[in-house]
């Protein structure tokens, strides 16, 4: 039988990597009010927690210049040089393996991140660890005001539901202005 510390440590890993999940949705819809994002078939579902989607590019359009970045394979690249790394120090297999899956999550929640912040967003949060984030999560937009934890959670899950529903129908779902603004005029109405 469970210890009531083991089931309430479990919960909390639920909640960071449900949080992330939010996070990264979140981060997608500002993303995706200047450039266009295409977003892979979401993994299996999760019983407990909404699992992360798959970034396959970012669009960069604009009167200057046109540029894709391909967010899977710079991802990829980076997991293969940590596994290599890790291969060379002679660690396990399965550790070295677990170790990149975690990094390549909070790796592309930081490439989020910084793509937002060349647009004047702020992405905060108190503590980051293998399973997600947690504590106080706050998104300061390029006008000052803030994002809270529970706004960022809203805005998460209707970008995630969005691309849950999606998934069925296409193999790629593509994010952009018209919409992102879509869902955030339903979501206000309802």
């Amino acid at each position: 039988m469970e210890t009531l510390s083991h089931v309430s440590e479990n919960i909390k890993c639920i909640n960071e990597r449900t949080q992330l999940s939010y996070l990264q949705c979140s981060l997608l819809a500002f993303i995706s009010m200047n450039r266009r994002v295409v977003v892979g078939h979401l993994k299996k579902p999760s019983k407990y927690s909404n699992k992360f989607i798959e970034i396959q590019k970012v669009f960069f359009d604009n009167d200057e210049y046109s540029f894709v970045f391909n967010v899977q394979s710079f991802l990829a690249k980076r997991a293969q040089e940590r596994m290599s790394s890790y291969n060379k120090k002679n660690s396990s297999g399965k550790w070295a393996l677990r170790k990149v899956r975690s990094q390549k999550k909070r790796e592309c929640i930081h490439l989020l991140e910084d793509i937002l912040f060349e647009d004047g967003f702020v992405v905060m949060y108190d503590t980051e660890n293998r399973e997600g984030i947690g504590g106080n999560i706050f998104i300061i937009l390029p006008d000052g005001s803030v994002m809270d934890k529970v706004m960022i959670k809203r805005l998460g899950q209707t970008i995630w539901n969005y691309c849950e529903v999606e998934k069925k129908d296409t193999k790629e779902i593509i994010l952009n202005n018209g919409v992102v603004m879509t869902l955030l005029s339903r979501e206000i109405t309802n």
